[in-house]
């Protein structure tokens, strides 16, 4: 007796799904990973069904590749990204320095008012 089996896959691409940039235990590129739908079945003579599987998990744009976000390495950051990323840090923390000293100016001269107004009330009496 002879049984033909068949195993099929069909994977699509969740439209509007997440995009995560990780680096690819496969081809071991930094690349972007795309939320995708798979559906794996396993048939005998292409009509019997003998095991079906469905779920989503994410595909490399590179070389697609499906894997469990949670399989994939973080990405390696390049010294251009490095730089990029020290930068921005830089210009948040102006950004605070400055809006920490606007904030004390405003209380400062809040504090000037109130004595130069309790001093007019004094001479006034």
């Amino acid at each position: 007796m002879f049984v033909w089996f068949n195993n099929r896959k069909k994977m699509r691409v969740v439209r509007g799904g997440k995009r995560i940039r990780r680096r690819c235990p496969e081809c071991d590129a930094t690349t972007e990973f795309v939320e995708c739908t798979f559906e794996r079945k396993l048939t005998a003579f292409s009509l019997v069904e003998l095991w079906g599987e469905k779920g989503s998990a994410f595909s490399c744009t590179e070389c697609h590749e499906v894997f469990e976000i949670e399989d994939t390495p973080e990405p390696e950051v390049s010294a251009h990204e490095r730089q990029a990323q020290q930068r921005e840090r830089l210009r948040k923390a102006e950004e605070a320095r400055a809006a920490r000293a606007r904030a004390k100016a405003q209380r400062d001269a809040q504090v000037d008012k109130e004595l130069e107004d309790l001093k007019r009330k004094l001479n006034l009496s």
